[in-house]
């Protein structure tokens, strides 16, 4: 795990080896709160960026969805 600090308006780029062409991933602080950070993620349009929280809950289908 890395750890880095940012400020408001700095940003960090990933720089993800795909075949032969690099793609980067940029991502800025844009807005800091007490209790949360607001971050922009700029990415090729075929990366998949999702939340932790999303892939660690169990799947949710369109028939439980209605059933509740």
């Amino acid at each position: 795990m890395l750890v880095l600090s940012r400020r408001r308006s700095e940003s960090i780029r990933f720089v993800v080896p795909a075949s032969n062409v690099p793609q980067t991933i940029d991502v800025l602080v844009s807005e800091i709160r007490p209790s949360t950070v607001r971050l922009v993620m700029n990415a090729p349009r075929d990366i998949t960026i999702v939340r932790n929280e999303l892939i660690e809950a169990p799947a949710i289908t369109a028939a439980d969805a209605h059933s509740s």
